[in-house]
This record gives C-alpha cells, structure tokens and sequence, in this order.
C-alpha cells in the first residue's frame, strides 16, 4: 500500500489522516495471472489499487478479446460502468 499512497502523493497532497482513513478501508488481495477481477453481467463495487504487476482491460467481441488499456504499479482499475450508477 505504500508505493500505491506514495503515488497518490505524487499528484496532489494528502494528509496523514486520510491515508489512515484509506488503509482501514483497504483490504490486500493477492490475485494470479489471467485472473480476471471484474466479470462481465456482475456489478463490481470495488476499485483495485495495483501494488505490484499490471493489468489488461479488455472487451470481449465475437470471442475475441480486444484490449483496450494496461493499468501499471500505482493505478486504480475499476468497471467505467458502475462510475455511474
């Protein structure tokens, strides 16, 4: 979680507070490659601060996945769909 924070810090300032706020929030998950944390027809409520590794977004057109980003050490991912709702 600190390398995540430490990159949050690098875009605008945050207070000791809000980073103890955040990590009573967090919960760490250890996922293995390929996995796929948001599934398609479920609604996702979480977003995944990335620690370490990376992750691919894709949509999935007449089978065939079509990627459409890469989310690095120190991003966010989480379902553009439930931004809204």
């Amino acid at each position: 979680m600190k390398h995540v924070i430490a990159c949050m810090r690098a875009l605008c300032p945050i207070s000791d507070e809000t980073v103890k706020e955040l990590e009573s929030l967090v919960v760490k998950c250890n996922y293995p490659k390929r996995y796929q944390l948001i599934k398609e027809n479920i609604f996702c409520r979480y977003a995944y601060f990335i620690e370490k590794g990376m992750t691919r977004s894709f949509w999935l057109v007449d089978g065939e996945e079509i990627t459409t980003s890469f989310s690095c050490e120190g991003g966010i991912v989480f379902s553009m769909d439930e931004l809204y709702y």
